[in-house]
């Protein structure tokens, strides 16, 4: 078995995510609020995004469900 094993055998995930949260949530008070915004904008962004970059054929838009364990075949590349 490697450190590398070991410690993630052994590591509480879940502490070290309330940790990070309280970090965040002292950094940035209204930081649910922002998740809230950007998450309900979506719509609005991308209409944008997608008039702003209608032309240019280097920007390319893929509309997948992130909750889908599916969801990277929906893009352009393997990488």
């Amino acid at each position: 078995m490697t450190d590398a094993d070991t410690t993630t055998a052994t590591t509480d995930w879940h502490a070290w995510q309330e940790s990070w949260d309280r970090q965040q949530e002292w950094y940035m008070p209204d930081r649910e609020m922002r998740f809230q915004i950007m998450l309900g904008g979506g719509p609005p962004l991308l209409a944008i995004a997608q008039g702003t970059f209608a032309d240019d054929d280097r920007v390319g838009f893929v509309t997948a469900d992130l909750k889908a364990p599916d969801w990277p075949a929906k893009l352009p590349h393997d990488s």
